[in-house]
Order: structure tokens, then sequence, then C-alpha cells
């Protein structure tokens, strides 16, 4: 008898929490533990995967009820949903753009500095960019002193988030940024610009960057989703291309991250990258201090993509080429 209770509490439990998992994967989290819950989606899936297997080795000896027929259902249900936003950075075909005409290449630079320290980092920026000579490059900061001004004459254009806050999310551009270009996202937002760029006469590119947090406290998660989605919201029914680089702090399967493909239908720069990207999916399933993403218009041609991280240089850089499509002429 007291067997049969422990197994009862014990499957009791496991749908208890089962149930958690299944209402924050398919429904936008509204709590930071909600949050969690999707940003280590890879990890406990894995744990449903083996849980399941258990199962069905145990087939015959163990009583099947209805109980324990829902929480497999659920438990697959989950499953399914994570390998659906996994997937794309395993495997993503490109869509192909034959009759689009391109802009020359430009070269962008995304570097995370997010430790108070970030200003002893500038020595092997500035190296880097001597050496690969980027056009754009955004830089998300946790320092009191700009960081890349020596460069300012070679990056005339400069825009740089206005919320008075530590962090500070700046672009240096060597093409012209418009006035209208936005440098801050409102109440309780974090550091965020969106800025409208003449690449070529004929050829404009949106720019948005943003700083989260990571998802460890309430009101941190709540700043984190607000500046997330007030950035998709100004990008939904942009006609120019768009490109959003992020330093999200929370994983892929992270609903803040995916709306990004999702709603705005933009493809991830780490999309396509073979079964060899589940290694590090799940090492930031665990570590969301450094999670970069950058998503692009499916029309902008990328190529040349280098990551750079934290432990490698002392902070977290992306390099990558792309060329934007040209405006279509009114005949």
């Amino acid at each position: 008898m007291k067997r049969a209770f422990f197994k009862h509490c014990w499957l009791s439990l496991r749908v208890g929490l089962t149930a958690l998992a299944t209402l924050a994967v398919f429904n936008f989290p509204r709590t930071w533990w909600q949050e969690i819950i999707c940003a280590t989606a890879v990890i406990w899936s894995s744990v449903f995967l083996v849980a399941i297997l258990v199962d069905l080795i145990r087939f015959r000896r163990i009583a099947w009820s209805f109980t324990r027929s829902l929480l497999i259902i659920l438990q697959l249900a989950c499953m399914a949903r994570t390998a659906q936003m996994v997937w794309p950075y395993l495997s993503s075909t490109p869509k192909v753009y034959d009759k689009l005409s391109y802009a020359e290449l430009v070269r962008f630079l995304f570097v995370d500095i997010s430790d108070r320290e970030g200003t002893t980092h500038g020595d092997a920026l500035m190296a880097l960019i001597d050496i690969e000579a980027p056009s754009i490059v955004v830089l998300t900061r946790f320092a009191a002193a700009p960081i890349l001004t020596p460069f300012l004459e070679r990056y005339p254009y400069r825009l740089i988030s206005t919320v008075e806050n530590e962090r500070t999310v700046e672009l240096f551009s060597k093409f012209p940024v418009k006035q209208t270009s936005r440098r801050e996202y409102g109440y309780s937002a974090l550091p965020a610009i969106l800025g409208e760029l003449r690449v070529q006469e004929d050829a404009t590119l949106l720019v948005g960057a943003f700083d989260a947090l990571p998802p460890y406290e309430q009101r941190d998660f709540i700043r984190s989703r607000l500046t997330a989605r007030r950035m998709a919201s100004s990008l939904k029914f942009a006609t120019k291309p768009r490109i959003v680089l992020g330093a999200f702090r929370t994983p892929v399967t992270s609903q803040i991250v995916e709306m990004y493909s999702a709603q705005l239908h933009l493809r991830s720069l780490f999309f396509n990258q073979g079964i060899s990207a589940l290694p590090q999916i799940l090492k930031s399933s665990v570590s969301f201090e450094h999670n970069l993403n950058i998503f692009t218009a499916r029309n902008i041609l990328i190529s040349r993509v280098i990551e750079s991280h934290a432990d490698d240089d002392g902070f977290s850089a992306v390099l990558f080429d792309g060329r934007i499509p040209l405006e279509k002429r009114s005949e």
C-alpha cells in the first residue's frame, strides 16, 4: 500500500511539472520562471524523452491509466514544440530571390561587452576593427565611458541609445543615418536603437539593436520582453530590408527570441548550422549572459559569418557580410 502511494505521488508530481512546462511553451510567458522554463526547454525535453522511453520499456509492468496517457501526450507535445523552435538552427533552406539586384557588400560587426570592466577589452576590439574594417559596428556595452572613441573619424555617423542606464547601445556607421531614427523605446524599456541607413543611393537598410537582461527576476524579464516586442512592432510592417541585432541573454527556445522568426518572418544568421549547433544550443540553455542573435530579412544575402565567444577575446562578437537588395525603381 505504501509503495503504491509513493508511485501515485510520483506520477502526480510528473503530471504537475509537465503541465507547468506545457503552459510555458504554448503560451507567451508572463513571469520570469515561465521564461526560464522556455529557455531551458532543450534540457527538460531531453528528460521527457528519457522518461517516455523508460515507460515504454516497462510497458507491461506498470499500470496504464488516463493520467499516465495524458502525461505522455503532454510530454510529446512539449518535445514537438521545442523541436519546432530548435530545428531551423539545425536545418533550414534559405529562399532564393533570383530577380533581385543587390548593392555592394557591407560588412557588419556586432559586439557585446556586458561586464563592468568592458573598457579593458578596448585594445582587442580595436585590433579586430582594424583587421576586418567593418562598415557598420553595433556595440552593446556596460561601461561608463565610450570605447571606440579613436574610430570616430572612421565612422562619421553615430547613433546612441538615450535610456539612462549603465548599459548602452551604440551604432557606428560609414553610411548616413536618417534623423528619424529612434534612440529609445519608451517607459520601462531597456537601451535600444533603430536606425535607417542609406547604404547606397538606391539601397536603404533598417538596423535595430537592443540590450536585454537575463530573466533572473520579474522586473528584468518584463523590461526585456517589452523592449523586444516594441522593437518587433516597429519592424513588423516595414517594407525596407531589416536587420535586428539583439543581446537577447536568453536561449533560442525563448519566445522573446522566436518571435522574430515566427511573427516577423526573419531569418537568424545561425539557422542551418547542422547537428553541430546542438551542443552550443544546450550550452546556451544554462548560460544566459552572452546569448547573441541576429535576424535579417530573408532577401538579404548573408555570407562569411564568424562568431567569437566571451571566453575567447573577453567579449562576444559576430562578424558577417551582407548584400542589401536595391530598391525597385518606378518606370
